[in-house]
C-alpha cells in the first residue's frame, strides 16, 4: 500500500497547515482587526448558538489551543488534495499522468453514452468530471476513509461512472479505456465487492496495481523492441 501512505502523507501535512493558517488569521484578526474568512466566522458563529458561548472566547481558544484548532480547520479531503497526491503519486513513477479540468469548458464528463464537455444542466445525469488522463485511459479517482454514511456516497459515485462508462463502450469501437482508482482504507474491506465491475475496456484499480500494470507494460514493450532489433539484425 505504497500509494496509500503517499496520499495520506499529503492529507496530514495539509491538515496541520490549514489548522496552522486558521490560528494565523485568528491571531491577526484580534490584534490587528484583520477581517476573518466567511467560514470561520459561520463556524464560530454556530459553535456559540450551540453552546452558548460568547464569540471572542472561542476566537480567544482558537490562539490558545492549536488542538481546537484542527477541529475548526478545513479538512485536506475537501480540498482535492487526495486526487492532486494521486496524480502526483502516478507521475513520480513514471506514468505521466495528466489533470483535467474540474469544470469549465474543458471539463469532460460522461452522459447518455457519450462524452460531453463544459457545463451540463442541473438536470442532466452527467457524472462528475473525469479527473485525469493518461494516454487513451480516462481515469475516475476515489480516495475514501473510513467506513460511514458519507464514504457509502463516495462509492456511489464510482458505481455511477462505472455505469455510464459501460453504456459509452457499449456505442464505441474506438480505443478509449475508463480507469476508476479506488484508494483508501474503505475499499480495503471487501475489495471483490468493487474490483468486480472490472472489464478489459474498464478498469477498477487502486494506484499501486495501476502503477504496477503500466510497468509492467512498459517492460513488456521494452522486451518486445530488443528481440526485434536482434531479430532484425
Amino acid at each position: 500500500m505504497k500509494s496509500n501512505k503517499f496520499i495520506q502523507g499529503r492529507l496530514d501535512r495539509t491538515d496541520v497547515r490549514n489548522a496552522e493558517d486558521l490560528q494565523l488569521q485568528v491571531t491577526k484578526h484580534l490584534e490587528n482587526g484583520t477581517p476573518l474568512e466567511e467560514w470561520i466566522e459561520d463556524k464560530v458563529a454556530k459553535r456559540c448558538a450551540k453552546y452558548g458561548f460568547r464569540r471572542i472566547r472561542i476566537l480567544a481558544e482558537l490562539v490558545r489551543s492549536f488542538v481546537l484548532c484542527t477541529e475548526f480547520a478545513k479538512s485536506a479531503t475537501r480540498q482535492r488534495v487526495a486526487e492532486k497526491a494521486q496524480i502526483e503519486n502516478f507521475n513520480r513513477n513514471g506514468l505521466k499522468v495528466v489533470k483535467l479540468a474540474d469544470v469549465g469548458g474543458d471539463s469532460i464528463r460522461l452522459m447518455g453514452g457519450e462524452m460531453v464537455y463544459g457545463r451540463v444542466g442541473r438536470l442532466a445525469r452527467a457524472t462528475k468530471s473525469i479527473d485525469a488522463r493518461h494516454r487513451n485511459d480516462f481515469l475516475f479517482m476515489k480516495w475514501t476513509n473510513e467506513t460511514c454514511g458519507s464514504q457509502e456516497n463516495q462509492w456511489r459515485d464510482a458505481l455511477g461512472f462505472i455505469d455510464a462508462a459501460n453504456e459509452y463502450i457499449e456505442n464505441h469501437t474506438d480505443n478509449v479505456r475508463f480507469v476508476v482508482i479506488l484508494d483508501g482504507p474503505f475499499y480495503r474491506t471487501n475489495w471483490a465487492r468493487y474490483k468486480q465491475y472490472a472489464t478489459p475496456k474498464l478498469l477498477v484499480e487502486t494506484s499501486d496495481s495501476y502503477i504496477a500494470r503500466n510497468q509492467k507494460a512498459t517492460a513488456t514493450t521494452v522486451s518486445d523492441d530488443v528481440v526485434v532489433r536482434h531479430t532484425t539484425a
